[in-house]
């Protein structure tokens, strides 16, 4: 609550003995099956020499003594410039509309739609995005690279919006078709 961050000695002990469990995939004492589909399957943290990270490890990466493995890191994007960006912007609006019109979803629709399942945003980023798929403005190449995504399916945060809507319209139609 203050801020501060003192891990203890216990907390990376702990971090090494749930990732080794991880590793091994063995789970005797989980009860909860929604906490046992969480980690069944999940991948231990894995360091670049190919072992997977003991306390020793967490406290180093922790400490900044070992860099994070070259597997976690984001990668790092080449800088845009403001056309670059301008044609991002134009494909977004593309996309956004060729998903809606394919969905027959008016575009205030189209809009709450994505929306509701836009996550990692703040109300100000998603405002910006709303304003920049309306043709209202667009993202200077400041902005955008400030919104780095983590998926390598999209490199920033409001075209891997677009990219999620899609798929969670697409799963919807399955859903119905199924009924």
């Amino acid at each position: 609550m203050s801020g501060k961050l003192d891990p203890k000695v216990g907390f990376f002990l702990a971090c090494g003995e749930f990732n080794r469990v991880i590793a091994e995939q063995k789970f005797p004492g989980v009860t909860d099956t929604r906490l046992l589909s969480m980690i069944q399957g999940a991948t231990p943290l894995i360091g670049d020499n190919k072992q997977i990270f003991i306390a020793a490890d967490f406290f180093s990466l922790y400490t900044g003594q070992i860099p994070v493995p070259l597997d976690y890191q984001l990668p790092i994007l080449p800088p845009l410039n403001d056309l670059e960006a301008k044609a991002i912007c134009e494909q977004m609006r593309a996309s956004f509309h060729e998903i809606a019109r394919d969905n027959m979803l008016a575009p205030m629709d189209a809009w709450e739609s994505l929306e509701l399942g836009i996550g990692g945003m703040l109300e100000a980023e998603k405002r910006r995005f709303k304003d920049v798929l309306s043709g209202w403005a667009d993202y200077k190449a400041e902005e955008l690279s400030a919104m780095p995504s983590n998926d390598p399916r999209s490199a920033y945060k409001p075209a891997m919006a677009l990219v999620n809507w899609s798929i969670q319209l697409k799963s919807l139609i399955s859903e119905k078709q199924v009924l």
